[in-house]
């Protein structure tokens, strides 16, 4: 019992020493610094940076005058009525690069781009070389050219408050539009009856074109303004493609 009082005494002793109180201390300082639920200085940064997904545009179509002369091309415009000719697109942004501090950032995209010209009165020929316009007398219903583009934008986007999500931001992009198909129908009564020609094919225009575009957008909603580079007639040295209206937007 004597020698077990004293090993429980010494013991005691052991651990009021001051060598063994520093072990201790030190320890729980190591303890302290890899406690993983108390917060410490160093963080992963995971804030995300939103970016455009998808665009939908609704706008005006109008039909402009070349300036630029195209050698023996005709000068003749194509009439069109003003108020309810269209443009629609639809495009998906597939790739995004952003600068180091989020401010621009570059997009690739991919989409479609739908032209209605809706020619009013203006009954269309459409032969092999050319197209020819003129006043009809016919009770016209329906009288349109539909062009079909697959569309391939190029934007750079530039972002004042990048750290808020769907935040105000500019846009400026160059889009290659390629001609899928083209349709000119006129619907008219005649006798009583109701008729229909249909013309299908590329109706003298081209395969492809080039377009400049400008957007504003602040969240979901935006407008912009799209003029063709270069023209979109093969016989004529107008028109250029001049869109303008608004355009809806996701985000990732």
């Amino acid at each position: 019992m004597g020698c077990c009082s004293n090993f429980q005494g010494q013991n005691i002793d052991t651990l009021n020493t001051s060598w063994f109180k520093k072990i201790l201390k030190s320890k729980n300082k190591y303890n302290s610094d890899w406690n993983f639920e108390e917060e410490d200085g160093f963080r992963l940064d995971q804030k995300k940076y939103s970016s455009l997904k998808n665009e939908l545009d609704l706008g005006a179509l109008l039909y402009i005058e070349n300036k630029i002369s195209r050698g023996n091309l005709e000068s003749i415009k194509a009439p069109f009525n003003r108020y309810n000719s269209a443009q629609i697109g639809i495009k998906k942004y597939i790739k995004t690069i952003e600068s180091p501090k989020k401010y621009f950032n570059f997009q690739l995209g991919l989409g479609t781009t739908f032209h209605h010209l809706n020619l009013g009165k203006n009954e269309a020929i459409v032969l092999d070389d050319t197209i020819t316009f003129f006043k009809s007398s016919k009770e016209i219903r329906k009288n349109f050219m539909r062009f079909l583009y697959l569309t391939v934008p190029l934007k750079l986007n530039f972002k004042p408050l990048p750290s808020k999500k769907k935040t105000f931001q500019i846009g400026a992009s160059i889009q290659y539009h390629l001609l899928l198909n083209g349709k000119y129908e006129l619907k008219f009564k005649e006798l009583n009856n109701s008729k229909k020609i249909s013309t299908l094919g590329k109706l003298h225009h081209q395969n492809h074109f080039i377009s400049s575009r400008i957007q504003l957008s602040y969240k979901k909603i935006g407008v912009y303004v799209e003029n063709g580079i270069t023209s979109i007639s093969t016989i004529f040295q107008s028109p250029y493609s001049l869109s303008f209206g608004i355009v809806l937007c996701s985000y990732h």
